[in-house]
């Protein structure tokens, strides 16, 4: 009996961690079938409505021939972009390879509350190479101060 459950258990804990690393990043690799991890990072992941999130996007490695990628982005509120021909800063070497990691950013407002899951889809040519997604808690639209203050006598 203990040890079905240890297995049943340990099946569980498996399966979720592989869904987790699937849902973080896709490795579908570039032209050379070397993988292209993903990267996706929000800040701030949880704030008050209207806020505007920056995202940061960072690759393992740089790929190698084409230095323009399509960032497609799923924003979680109903809405979506596409940017063409992201270029990064990372000058590629002699031999046709970046100097290393490469790195994009984006921003978003969200003017209501909800839980959003961004995704982002990276491509080039019309072929997915890698996708991530992290997941934000925009919470109730902020209210400013109305009203009059008195300082006492």
């Amino acid at each position: 009996m203990r040890k079905a459950a240890l297995i049943v258990a340990l099946s569980l804990a498996a399966s979720g961690a592989s869904a987790a690393d699937k849902d973080k990043k896709t490795d579908k690799g570039d032209k050379a079938g070397k993988p292209v991890a993903v990267d996706l990072r929000a800040l701030p992941r949880v704030a008050a409505a209207p806020v505007t999130v920056t995202f940061n996007v960072e690759m393992s490695r740089a790929l190698s021939a084409e230095p323009c990628l399509t960032l497609e982005w799923e924003w979680g509120d109903g809405t979506s972009s596409v940017q063409e021909n992201a270029c990064d800063t990372d000058e590629p070497s002699p031999a046709g390879e970046g100097t290393g990691a490469r790195h994009f950013t984006a921003t978003h407002e969200y003017l209501q509350q909800g839980r959003p899951r961004v995704a982002l889809t990276v491509a080039r040519e019309g072929r997915t190479l890698g996708h991530a997604s992290v997941p934000l808690i925009i919470g109730e639209p902020k209210h400013p101060f109305t009203g009059s203050f008195r300082q006492g006598s």
